[in-house]
């Protein structure tokens, strides 16, 4: 899940494995979930859409949050992480926002994104701005008159 930090940032889910595990993730369905009112365009603008952001793995023992490291921290030499996430499906979803293109590379992260506001959000908005602009012309009438 990834939601705006509300200061320009973002806070994310991660999934932490520990080091000296053999890890086959192969056949996942990974969901990158953003919640309230967060941008997806914002995020990727970030380059924070990548797998290093939201799987770890740890190589100090008792697993201190300070040893957390990119996953790809675990490849061999000549693996990469297309390795790692082979057949892993890949989606985005949002309550706001509606993915019209989404195209997710394991080694890359998000390599095309095209998100836009909801239908209704979108409506929403002109109406609010189409009340404040009523408003405005209303008051700018009374003050005309007086």
């Amino acid at each position: 899940m990834i939601e705006s930090d509300g200061t320009g940032g973002f806070l994310t889910d991660e999934i932490v494995f520990s080091a000296g595990h053999l890890l086959d993730l192969s056949g996942l369905d990974i969901q990158f979930s953003f919640l309230g009112n967060t941008d997806p365009n914002a995020f990727y603008a970030s380059g924070n859409w990548v797998l290093d952001t939201f799987f770890k793995t740890n190589f100090t023992p008792g697993l201190d949050e300070s040893g957390d490291v990119g996953i790809s921290a675990l490849l061999v030499s000549g693996q990469t992480l297309d390795d790692l996430f082979a057949d892993v499906m890949f989606n985005a979803t949002s309550d706001v926002f509606v993915f019209e293109e989404f195209v997710f590379n394991p080694n890359d992260g998000v390599i095309a994104l095209v998100a836009v506001p909801e239908p209704a959000t979108l409506a929403l908005m002109l109406l609010g701005c189409l009340a404040l602009i009523a408003g405005r012309q209303r008051s700018a009438r009374h003050l005309r008159a007086a």
